[in-house]
């Protein structure tokens, strides 16, 4: 079970296969794209912080791209080396927290309390999805399995930002409203809100699918 639809997913991949032997004809090396994403998400962390949602949305879903390419560059020019593997994964979890500190930080500013226990919980559920994954293959058990990986997330994330920056002409009004009906002046951006509600529930879920995973797998070495 995946977030993603298997068939999106491919067709997607298929079309990053033909940009990648464009990125080789360059100077770009996988490294260099892995930061280049890295930047991209603490820029929209920073974003996120001021409230610019939808720049913010932009950033994280080229971030995104980016991932997923640097892995496609490095196999295609044989550079993929531990540390290059190593670095990768330090980049993106670099990237991810700087998101959520940027959310974080936003819901912290306007006292919006709900909003940072879900992105506390989304926070903590997305960083042991990938600690379960770095433990399991350091025993070359591979694990990138789940129904939330890392790409799921930053879609909905990226999604989340975006959706949100659609909806302002719709809270505006709404807004205009409160002094009115006596009711605070501030809305909970709540398609970012849904997108970290969902992480946060999934999150769990796929750390107990990659738990049973390596259990599975585990039984299948023993004599």
């Amino acid at each position: 079970m995946r977030l993603i639809p298997p068939r999106l997913e491919k067709w997607f991949s298929t079309l990053l296969d033909r940009v990648v032997p464009l990125l080789c004809c360059s100077f770009l090396r996988p490294n260099i794209v892995s930061g280049t994403g890295c930047f991209f998400h603490i820029a929209a962390g920073i974003l996120l912080f001021r409230g610019y949602f939808f720049p913010a949305g932009v950033l994280i879903l080229l971030g995104g791209i980016l991932d997923l390419l640097d892995g496609k560059l490095a196999r295609l020019t044989r550079r993929d080396t531990a540390y290059g593997a190593v670095f990768d994964a330090t980049m993106d979890r670099a990237g991810e927290l700087a998101m959520y500190l940027g959310i974080g930080g936003y819901f912290v500013v306007h006292r919006m309390v709900p909003g940072l226990i879900v992105t506390a919980l989304a926070t903590a559920g997305s960083f042991m999805v990938s600690y379960v994954r770095a433990r399991a293959e350091s025993y070359n058990i591979p694990c990138g399995i789940g129904v939330l990986r890392r790409p799921d997330r930053i879609l909905l994330i990226g999604l989340g930002a975006l959706t949100n920056a659609l909806s302002l002409p719709i809270q505006k009004p709404v807004l205009a409203l409160m002094p009115i009906i006596s009711v605070p002046h501030r809305l909970l951006p709540v398609p970012l809100i849904i997108a970290l509600l969902i992480i946060a529930v999934l999150a769990p879920v796929t750390v107990a699918q990659r738990l049973r995973h390596v259990r599975r797998w585990q039984s299948l070495l023993l004599p």
